[in-house]
């Protein structure tokens, strides 16, 4: 996770986490308006292409664990 750290520092991004209500919320509010409120405060996984695909994927397996 190097690049994480970097990311956390320079950017101030954060691993979304789908059992983390802020986050969902702050998920919510995207798909609602299609921007994020500030900057996407969330970190981009590998191997993902895009932060909304990689939250809709975080949140339906968290479904079925």
């Amino acid at each position: 996770m190097k690049n994480f750290k970097v990311s956390q520092t320079i950017y101030n991004k954060r691993i979304f986490n789908p059992k983390d209500k802020k986050d969902l919320e702050e998920f919510g509010y995207f798909v609602r308006h299609n921007c994020w409120r500030n900057n996407c405060p969330f970190h981009l996984e590998w191997p993902y292409d895009t932060i909304p695909t990689m939250i809709k994927d975080k949140i339906i397996e968290s479904m079925f664990k």
